[in-house]
């Protein structure tokens, strides 16, 4: 049985003996880095969990679990604190600094017993327990036994051994061995068990309870542990015949059927129809839950599949999370900020990776439309025959290979939130008017359906292209440019804000250090220097790239010089295998030298690919499709 476990990273030696005992006990475990508990820690803890089940085992230190499982109640807290044998060997180790030893406790048994034990254990040392009751109380803990003259302090966690220079008494902290780690994560893998098992015995009859308007099946493997009444009217017998049975012997081919699916979809069981929904039912492992319900009921449930389907659409940005000390951003941030309170189009220009989803989703979520869906369509990814089955969704039939069923478009997806078009400028012009005809009708129909599905979405769009030129150019409809267009937002390049640039490298600085555990306190002058005279082609996204390589590499590589090193690196190898102006291709057919040409392009110009397939003279789709496959 597999657990979520967390571990809380106090100090280097306990990550990695963790991690020995977690593997010996064949866990994988998610690390976040704790070094004190306060309510810092445990948002941190939820915001990694995003309102999922929080972790079954904790594992973690005392101070820090005492505070933390009034927050977590449902989680078994893995207490990986020193045991005796610890102490012990702390306090042989601080036996070099003299014979007067302050010990520095917490609970009541180690304040009561551990003293005594030690003094027995190791004659020639002089032990004084000193009990603190809260975390901040260790520092004058620290400074009681300085003026009771101890030559050295032991224990106290990781706030005494930081205080212990600050108040002038060494303290040597006591480490968790690996046994007692494993001890403890062992027990408590136990316990969670017992807490499953627990959970199992009251699955069963939670279950039909929720779910008594539906047939209800559930089983065990193969083996039939539950049925409701309700299943009488889909098999035809009585549920209590069904307890114990085997699964595939009652349904048939249909049963193999049904452990396949992993969503909701139609079956027919003794010339019946049913909406057959299947669900795992974690923590509880090799439990599934199918719900039967008839098809007459069927555009209910497909009301209730779209609300599901909306909670996964959710923005992660906010205009609190933009950072905007420049003048010119500060401008485009307000102006947004007044648009999200209308529902009119938006188009939002700006060169590539300078932000515009960003700036979509903190409109999106500042609109009276936050609690729906916000929908992302990278227009150029959508190759041009699959374009309406995309967007307008299909029904089951409509073409060979359509799923059964038939599927949802991200128009319907969208339904009351927000319907993002992103590089709506590579749009071919025939599928600009499909598009124009939709938005101005509010109304669209599924592939292969006479039905018409009213829309009720905002719409923005974006553009890494200047739209109105296009239009003069002919490859955008003027028409269609008028209705995206009724607010517009230009997003400067970061050349143009210059005075975002430092303030937006020390937040992808720390973003990375957190992730990859590093501690790197800002920029030195000179690569301060650097990040301000980089020309930024890709803007805020090339920047977070070179930032997230140079983290990484600073494991390796003295930080001297690397900075710069780094934002020459992905220009440097298509340089040197480059003959400026001209490239050499392999005689043969037409179509390989063909492939040859697009393959160079791509492998040795460090250009967009909006300004490749400019110099190719092919559309973006194109290159897009030869990228995907480039046996075209």
């Amino acid at each position: 049985m597999e657990y979520k476990v967390l571990l809380l990273d106090s100090y280097d030696g306990f990550r990695l003996a963790a991690m020995r005992a977690c593997k010996e006990l064949k866990c994988d475990p998610t690390i976040i880095p704790a070094y004190d508990a306060n309510p810092e820690l445990v948002e941190k803890i939820k915001a990694f969990y995003q309102g999922d089940d929080y972790p079954d085992v904790i594992i973690t230190r005392g101070a820090i679990a005492t505070y933390l499982a009034p927050h977590f109640p449902n989680s078994v807290f893995s207490l990986a604190s020193p045991d005796d044998i610890d102490f012990l060997y702390a306090i042989k180790k601080a036996l070099a600094y003299g014979t007067r030893i302050g010990l520095i406790v917490r609970d009541e048994y180690e304040f009561e017993k551990k003293s005594d034990l030690y003094k027995k254990i190791l004659c020639t040392a002089q032990i004084t327990p000193y009990r603190y009751e809260k975390a901040e109380d260790v520092v004058s803990v620290l400074i009681a036994a300085k003026s009771d003259g101890m030559d050295v302090t032991v224990g106290g966690g990781t706030l005494a051994a930081k205080a212990s220079a600050r108040v002038g008494v060494p303290n040597i902290f006591v480490p968790t061995s690996d046994l007692s780690i494993k001890k403890a994560l062992h027990n408590s893998l136990l316990y969670a068990q017992f807490k499953n098992e627990e959970r199992r015995k009251n699955l069963y009859s939670s279950i039909a309870t929720n779910h008594v308007q539906h047939g209800i099946l559930m089983i065990e493997g193969t083996t039939i542990r539950f049925a409701n009444t309700a299943m009488k009217e889909v098999l035809g017998v009585e549920p209590s015949s069904l307890i114990n049975a085997n699964f595939l012997d009652v349904l048939g081919k249909s049963g193999n059927e049904l452990l396949d699916i992993h969503e909701t979809q139609v079956f027919q069981i003794k010339a019946r129809k049913f909406l057959v929904e299947r669900e795992m039912n974690s923590p509880i492992d090799q439990i599934q839950t199918f719900t039967f319900q008839s098809l007459s009921t069927l555009q209910e449930k497909e009301n209730a599949v779209r609300k599901s389907l909306r909670s996964t659409w959710k923005t992660r940005y906010r205009f609190e999370d933009i950072i905007a000390d420049s003048g010119c951003m500060k401008h485009v941030i307000e102006r947004a900020k007044l648009f999200a309170g209308s529902e009119a189009t938006v188009l939002i220009t700006g060169a590539s990776g300078t932000g515009k989803e960003v700036l979509a989703q903190s409109i999106h979520h500042a609109s009276k439309r936050a609690s729906g869906p916000f929908v992302a369509v990278n227009c150029a990814a959508i190759p041009h025959e699959l374009f309406e089955s995309e967007l307008f969704g299909y029904e089951e039939g409509s073409f060979t290979g359509a799923r059964r069923g038939g599927k949802s478009g991200l128009f319907e997806v969208a339904d009351s939130g927000t319907l993002f078009l992103d590089e709506i400028n590579s749009l071919p012009v025939d599928l600009q008017g499909k598009l124009l005809r939709v938005i101005e009708e509010g109304e669209f129909r599924r592939v292969g359906s006479d039905k018409s599905i009213y829309m009720d979405i905002r719409l923005i769009c974006a553009s890494n292209e200047d739209i109105y030129r296009l239009v003069v150019e002919g490859r955008f409809r003027l028409d269609l440019f008028y209705r995206i267009c009724t607010l517009r937002l230009d997003i400067p390049t970061l050349g143009e804000r210059t005075e975002d640039i430092l303030p937006l490298s020390r937040m992808l600085l720390q973003k990375y250090c957190e992730k990859y555990h590093r501690n790197m306190d800002g920029f030195f002058p000179d690569e301060e220097e650097v990040l301000l005279t980089h020309s930024y082609r890709g803007n805020v996204r090339e920047l977070d790239n070179v930032l997230h390589r140079y983290v990484i590499e600073s494991s390796y590589y003295p930080r001297a010089g690397l900075l710069k090193s780094c934002f020459d690196a992905p220009l440097t190898s298509r340089q040197a295998n480059s003959t400026v102006g001209y490239i050499t291709i392999k005689k043969g057919t037409l179509a390989a030298m063909e492939r040859d040409i697009v393959e160079q392009y791509l492998r040795n110009t460090a250009e967009s690919d909006h300004k490749i397939a400019e110099m190719l003279g092919i559309s973006r789709s194109t290159l897009w499709r030869w990228k995907k496959d480039p046996s075209i």
